[in-house]
This record gives structure tokens, sequence and C-alpha cells, in this order.
């Protein structure tokens, strides 16, 4: 899943999603979102996966990336800011995913409303003004 801001206020929420394995949900995913950063649309990739594989093909040295990522922000209620990762690409900004996430599903289980903490969780600040300066 990945926000992409569209010009002044707008912003267009895409998901790459399907039941079945290996029909290249991150690869299209990645690649969507780095498309979007080259034509200079601010775009947030955010990791749903534990395994990580989107937060390895935009950072490929995940060792130093630490926390908080989508884990603390869905069970700790960390901003959404807090977690994102600059990239390489000025317009993209990361939300890494964790293998934490193995365990999210059941730890929110008895939650309220726990299908809207990633909605809940969106200030994202760190999409506004433009790409970072580096």
């Amino acid at each position: 899943m990945f926000h992409v801001k569209q010009g002044r206020d707008v912003t267009r929420i895409l998901s790459v999603v399907n039941q079945k394995g290996g029909v290249g949900k991150t690869t299209t995913a990645v690649n969507l979102a780095a498309a979007l950063a080259m034509a200079e649309r601010l775009t947030l990739l955010v990791d749903l996966d534990p395994q990580g594989n989107a937060t390895a093909g935009i950072i490929p040295d995940r060792s130093g990336l630490g926390i908080p990522t989508l884990y603390e922000v869905l069970l700790d209620a960390t901003p959404t800011e807090a977690a994102c990762r600059p990239t390489p690409l000025p317009y993209l900004m990361l939300l890494p995913g964790s293998p934490d996430l193995v365990g999210a599903e059941v730890e929110l289980v008895e939650v309220s409303g726990r299908e809207g903490r990633l909605r809940h969780s969106r200030r994202l600040q760190v999409l506004r003004g433009g790409p970072r300066n580096r």
C-alpha cells in the first residue's frame, strides 16, 4: 500500500493486494512507488509484509533500520512520521515492515477498531512541503 500526494490537498491511496502468493505484489508496489517518485509525486510506500521484501527492495541494508516500524505504528500508537524512512529517491518515503508483524493480527484481535488503525495513524505530515533537501 502506498500514498501518493497529488497536487495541493489531494492524496491517492493505492493498494496492491492478492491472496495468492508469488504473483508479483511486492514487485509491482515497489516499482510503481519508484515510478511515481521519479515523476516527482510525493509517495509513501507502506510495507505490510512481515518478510519486509518491499523494505529490502528500497533499502537493501536493513540492519540499520531499527525501530519504529509499521508494527509500532499499529500497536504502540507511534506516529507514522516517526516510523517513515527516507530513501535514495527524494520523492519516496518508506514505512518499513517488520518480522514482528507476524503477531500483530493476534495482538490486535481484541482491540476495538483494529481494521482502521493504519488509516487513523496516517498523520502524514511527512508528505507535505515537497521533497526532502539533500
